[in-house]
């Protein structure tokens, strides 16, 4: 049981972390001129959340008994 609430933590904090992500790419994507410096960071913030979504699902999936 302490594993599974370790990793709901863990997952919990990815989740947080994806959805920030979400919400400053929005408001950059408010700006209506975006700048080169911009749009760099609207590139790398789309790559973290890829890796965040990718590791939040590994985190999922071993929280799921096996079949």
């Amino acid at each position: 049981m302490t594993r599974i609430i370790k990793r709901v933590g863990k997952l919990q904090d990815k989740l947080g972390a994806y959805h920030d992500g979400v919400v400053v790419v929005d408001r950059i994507r408010q700006v209506v001129p975006l700048s080169a410096s911009a749009r760099r960071v609207l590139r790398l913030l789309e790559k973290r959340k890829a890796r965040l979504r990718k590791k939040a699902r590994r985190i999922a999936r071993r929280m799921q008994p096996p079949p």
